[in-house]
């Protein structure tokens, strides 16, 4: 419903998933039981089924989608590079950081 009626998701290339029910939204800690629907969020679950990101928000606060997308780019990076990580404020093709205590202070 969303993607055909919104047009800032028109071309959104990921499933999107409804939850008229609840079901789902009560198994992640999301459903209010005094709306009867779910609070704003979004969880990014890697290939293994491993939650990575969790953020929620009030109702009246959007949310910013090319910020959701930069998270899951910098998430296959970290993936595809062990050892790396992305700084604050990186974007995909800019430097990532080493990881480890001999590398405090150096960025």
């Amino acid at each position: 419903m969303w993607k055909k009626t919104s047009p800032s998701l028109k071309n959104v290339n990921f499933p999107i998933g409804a939850d008229p029910n609840g079901s789902v939204g009560r198994k992640y800690g999301v459903w209010d039981p005094k709306s009867g629907h779910e609070r704003r969020g979004h969880f990014i679950i890697n290939p293994d089924g491993v939650i990575q990101v969790v953020e929620f928000m009030v109702d009246p606060l959007g949310r910013n989608f090319d910020e959701l997308i930069r998270k899951i780019q910098g998430l296959k990076a970290i993936k595809e590079n062990p050892g790396k990580a992305c700084p604050a404020d990186w974007m995909p093709g800019k430097p990532m950081i080493n990881i480890g205590k001999e590398y405090i202070g150096e960025y």
